[in-house]
């Protein structure tokens, strides 16, 4: 699964080959519903996938807007790792933010206390397009 970069939606990549996730790009779309339902299928569909064959996967999370609705379904996607995880312990998140975003630091330390089953790093950057990917 793709989905192509817009002024106010993130690129989306589900890469099953190598079991990456990423996230990049502003999201406050105009229907974070229509726009953040099939992610989370294709999320579901592919942590059972991950389940089967016990290897490790990474989901990366570079945000340079974060609406309070695309928040929502960020969190509701994290808890639906963080269910995997409890036990599976193979995701490792990688969440990015430029060195002086606020708002998504503090987005980061929220998540690090809401999730404690999963593996979250921040990785503070200069430019969050810069972002080379997998």
């Amino acid at each position: 699964m793709k989905i192509e970069r817009t002024n106010n939606t993130p690129e989306v990549i589900f890469d099953n080959n190598n079991r990456y996730i990423s996230f990049h790009g502003p999201s406050y779309p105009f229907n974070c519903k229509i726009f953040y339902e099939p992610i989370k299928e294709n999320l579901i569909k592919f942590l059972e996938k991950l389940s089967m064959d016990k290897k490790n996967m990474v989901i990366v999370f570079a945000f340079s807007i974060l609406n309070s609705t695309s928040r929502r379904y960020i969190f509701e996607f994290l808890r639906i790792i963080n269910d995997f995880s409890k036990d599976n312990k193979l995701i490792n998140i990688k969440w990015y933010y430029e060195e002086d975003d606020e708002d998504m630091e503090t987005e980061y330390e929220i998540l690090i206390d809401s999730f404690k089953d999963i593996n979250i790093k921040n990785i503070i950057i200069d430019n969050i397009d810069e972002i080379i990917k997998k």
